[in-house]
């Protein structure tokens, strides 16, 4: 997992009133136009420029929960190069599949190497090295 710390970079959230009434908190809570009916299940992916994110980055689908008034919930991870970004979560709030809100924290500006610099095999070794053990499970 990527720590959401390591980087943080400017971001205009002025771009987010093309798709937005209101923006409050760099973009951590957003109250969306309704009658430009953005589907809520794309929502994060057909917008990232306009959320900040990168190229590398993406948002995966968790889980989604339906309440008793009738709002569905889609809760998203941030991705960067498939792995998680720590802290780095999205939730957009809908009604009959068009975004209504959205509120969470993301990661802007993530730009860093995730190819493993040893292999697997090495790496196990290292760890016995580090935790000496009589047997490992």
């Amino acid at each position: 997992m990527l720590s959401s710390m390591a980087q943080n970079k400017k971001f205009d959230a002025n771009k987010l009133y093309s798709i937005a009434y209101s923006v409050k908190y760099n973009g951590d809570w957003v109250r969306f136009k309704t009658e430009k009916k953005l589907p809520a299940i794309s929502l994060l992916g057909d917008n990232k420029t306009i959320f900040g994110l990168g190229a590398n980055d993406n948002m995966s689908l968790v889980r989604t929960e339906e309440d008793e008034l009738g709002m569905t919930h889609y809760r998203y991870q941030q991705m960067y190069n498939s792995i998680p970004v720590e802290g780095a979560e999205y939730i957009i709030h809908s009604r009959n599949g068009i975004a209504v809100s959205g509120n969470g924290r993301l990661t802007r500006g993530v730009n860093i190497n995730t190819v493993p610099g040893i292999l697997p095999a090495e790496a196990i070794q290292k760890a016995k090295q580090y935790f000496p053990a009589n047997t490992y499970q």
